[in-house]
């Protein structure tokens, strides 16, 4: 089946970039060039001002990619296309998308679509992460999701991007404000991609967008630190005292 498979969806790509590093770059397109996706379009979306990729944009290699830049107003959401997330320097295991593209086609009515994974360190791959199933409860205690996931794009609201708040985790919060419109998310239960690390570095502005998305949500809870880092216990205020 492998040999003969290529992917029929059209897939959208936005790769978030933190500090450049061409090297990493290179290595998360050289990954997805390895996929037998028949249509792709690949945006970098820079989560800082340091961000210089004309040299590997203009690389002989990936000169069948469309590759460039992310704006939204390129973004073409086609209702039977995809977009997936992930940042510079993750890589997707090799025929992967054969196993993306099955899940896809026997669950259509996905919306979201999250996956496990591991870390790759010095072409090792280590600390495999088995995820839990979907609860939007934990999902606000535990961001476990936001280093990759794949949009049904039509579920993507105009201007959605252009809304988000966050530079640096932005990730994150486009998926607490999808999560607010829609009731399919589907987990494969399979390691799909490697991380080049896990970030967790912002635990304090993922404290304040959780406490932002209780509030637009009209929940009367604060949220606590706990002794784990990236982990936060939110707290439903109680309106009455107990008689």
């Amino acid at each position: 089946k492998l040999q003969v498979f290529e992917s029929e969806s059209n897939f959208t790509i936005i790769i978030g970039i933190g500090k450049h590093n061409e090297y990493l770059l290179i290595n998360t397109l050289n990954s997805l060039k390895s996929q037998k996706i028949k249509k792709l379009k690949i945006f970098l979306k820079a989560e800082t001002d340091e961000i210089k990729i004309e040299n590997t944009i203009g690389k002989k290699e990936f000169k069948n990619f469309e590759l460039e830049m992310f704006e939204e107003r390129k973004l073409n959401n086609e209702e039977n296309g995809y977009t997936v997330i992930m940042s510079c320097g993750d890589e997707f295991n090799t025929n992967i998308f054969y196993i993306i593209e099955k899940t896809l086609n026997e669950n259509e009515d996905a919306e979201i679509i999250y996956f496990d994974e591991d870390i790759k360190s010095k072409h090792e791959k280590i600390e495999p992460y088995f995820k839990p199933e979907w609860s939007p409860e934990l999902f606000l205690s535990k961001d476990y999701i936001s280093n990759s996931y794949i949009i049904k794009n039509k579920i993507i609201r105009a201007n959605i991007f252009e809304k988000l708040e966050s530079t640096k985790i932005w990730k994150f919060e486009l998926l607490l404000k999808l999560t607010e419109i829609i009731n399919k998310i589907f987990h494969i239960d399979t390691i799909v991609i490697s991380l080049n690390k896990i970030n967790t570095e912002y635990s304090n502005q993922k404290k304040e967008l959780i406490q932002k998305t209780l509030d637009r949500r009209n929940i009367d809870a604060v949220v606590l630190n706990s002794k784990y880092d990236n982990i936060f216990r939110p707290t439903v205020s109680l309106r009455y005292s107990p008689s």
